[in-house]
């Protein structure tokens, strides 16, 4: 009759239960946001085991600031509060690669219940000890190299995500200015199409003009006025948009955005300069910790196809005799079937894959950086030729067509044609003025720093 248990050696127990249950040290190369709106907060998890309910979101009231709108997106944003959970759970998996397997305990009773002189438990054999498994090969050390950079991979992420937090909301903010500047322009052009339908009624009423120039101006008033609903249900859109950024369902904020909008804010430089910057985008960070995890999963998977020893040492009692007797024993898996081989293969290719990602994914940001910069000339040319030559040819042309109506020198359409195409060349330049500080705004999420002269990370503002 025996009972049994492997005991493990005391100082591999102890090692193990010191060792392992420290934090491990790792040289890992920790995200560090950007210059751009650094200086916002953002949310930071709680500690682990630190019990804490959510606040309720803030939905701000009241006239409304760029760095107002962005400080809340910032703290608020759902998808990057969730990001940054996610890189908080990355110190719980550093921490439990560093911890050792536990021991076993073994308890083994033999040689009883049986028959004739083993009927009795008299003649039972016990035994009782502890086994420990031994990973051989660096596993370990394997295991906390890759939770490590795992850990780098999600705060690259987190980085990404709150510098794609900073360009939604920035461009959301844009699209706001640019439709209270659209619903502002068909308020006026109401208003003026209002002031020709007086003179067109006064001039009908003396009989100088026949009554069908007064029904142009009255269906020319019916069509600003639709106009007007139209850009006033788009800028609640866009209002949505913005208050979206920080978890908002309702735009609570009262007024017209402060923002200065009819601005050419920087001094476009060179492609190659930023290209340059782009080298540090997050984005291509992350990719290049996902290589560097790709290896150390590599590097693991090698490991694993090392055997592990299992060490045993305990004591056996024999009640027949009442001796004593230690008892050792060592188990190693014989590798000759499973040598890892197949996940040895999958990690290589996973390798392989990520380089070509971290490429691909290169290439992209290249092309979207070009594009942005490509479309911020073209705007900023566009800006300067409608404030220096469109925008003033065609007020001087819509005032002297209105002087001439008011004095007979005109007829109703050639003042309705000034007047169509100064609204045009003004919606033009709020299109253009749009494109540009949203091409501004890509530019400078891409490379991670503000392009502007004054108060770097946000837009200029009143």
């Amino acid at each position: 009759m025996g009972f049994r248990v492997h005991l493990c050696l005391l100082p591999t127990l102890l090692t193990g239960l010191i060792v392992g249950c420290s934090l491990p040290e790792g040289n890992h190369h920790r995200a560090r946001p950007r210059p751009l709106a650094s200086e916002f907060a953002v949310f930071h998890p709680p500690d682990p085991g630190e019990t804490r309910s959510p606040p309720a979101p803030q939905n701000p009231t009241g006239p409304l600031r760029f760095e107002a709108a962005l400080a809340l997106a910032l703290r608020q944003n759902p998808e990057l509060r969730a990001r940054a959970w996610k890189e908080r759970a990355g110190a719980g998996s550093l921490l439990q690669a560093g911890l050792f397997p536990n021991p076993e305990l073994e308890l083994e009773a033999e040689e009883f219940a049986g028959t004739g002189e083993l009927r009795e438990f008299e003649a039972a054999e016990l035994s009782i000890g502890l086994s420990q498994l031994i990973e051989l090969g660096g596993k370990r050390t394997s295991r906390q190299q890759l939770a490590g950079l795992e850990q780098d991979v999600a705060a690259w992420e987190l980085e990404a995500e709150r510098l794609r937090v900073w360009e939604s909301t920035a461009h959301s903010f844009i699209d706001v200015l640019a439709q209270q500047r659209r619903l502002q322009l068909a308020e006026l052009s109401l208003a003026l199409s209002e002031t020709v339908l007086e003179v067109a009624a006064r001039r009908v009423a003396a009989g100088k003009v026949p009554p069908l120039e007064r029904m142009r101006a009255e269906v020319d008033v019916a069509t600003q006025s639709l106009a007007i609903d139209q850009e006033r249900s788009a800028w609640r859109r866009a209002r949505l948009a913005l208050a979206a950024n920080w978890g908002g369902t309702e735009a609570l904020f009262d007024g017209a955005l402060e923002g200065r909008f009819d601005t050419l804010t920087v001094v476009l430089p060179e492609l190659p300069a930023l290209q340059q910057l782009l080298e540090h985008n997050p984005e291509l960070k992350s990719w290049e910790a996902q290589i560097a995890q790709q290896r150390a999963q590599l590097g693991l998977e090698e490991a694993l196809a090392v055997p592990d020893l299992t060490v045993g040492f305990g004591l056996s009692y024999f009640r027949e005799s009442d001796d004593v007797a230690l008892h050792a024993g060592v188990s190693i898996p014989l590798p000759f079937f499973d040598r890892n081989q197949g996940s040895i293969m999958q990690a290589q290719a996973a390798l392989l894959q990520a380089e070509e990602e971290r490429h691909a994914a290169a290439l992209r940001l290249y092309r979207s950086l070009q594009d942005a910069y490509l479309e911020l000339q073209a705007r900023t040319l566009e800006v300067q030729t409608l404030q220096q030559t469109l925008l003033p040819a065609a007020e001087r042309a819509f005032a002297l067509a209105q002087t001439g109506y008011v004095d007979g020198k005109f007829s109703y359409l050639e003042v309705l044609d000034a007047e169509r195409t100064l609204f045009e060349a003004q919606a033009r330049a709020v299109d253009a003025y749009q494109g540009y500080h949203t091409a501004l705004v890509s530019c400078e999420a891409l490379v991670g720093t503000s392009l502007r002269a004054n108060e770097p990370g946000v837009p200029d503002h009143d």
